[in-house]
């Protein structure tokens, strides 16, 4: 049996939405959205997803990349930041995940 991720609210909504619009019934999206089926298997993919992707995000913070850098690259390939601003923006909110977003 896979064991349960904790689900958030933004899990339960992409859920139910995607069940929604291919699944189910407005009502049992209704539930879902409520956290009266947070064991379902479609939720629990969504908070696996989740999970996933931010332990990879988390990853890629703690390798001590050279953001700006990175940032230059992101430009190389059609990435735009519409400002200098936008863009040291960008980069000290990288920057605070390095610091504070630890697991």
């Amino acid at each position: 049996m896979t064991e349960t991720t904790q689900v958030t609210q933004a899990d339960r909504e992409a859920a139910a939405d995607y069940g929604a619009f291919r699944l189910f019934s407005g009502l049992a999206s209704e539930g879902i959205r409520e956290g009266r089926a947070d064991n379902n298997d479609l939720v629990q993919a969504f908070a696996r997803h989740r999970t996933q992707v931010l332990a990879g995000h988390r990853a890629l913070v703690e390798a001590d990349l050279d953001w700006l850098a990175v940032a230059k690259i992101a430009g190389e390939h059609g990435i735009r930041y519409r400002t200098n601003k936008a863009l040291v923006q960008f980069l000290n909110a990288v920057a605070a995940l390095k610091e504070t977003d630890k697991p």
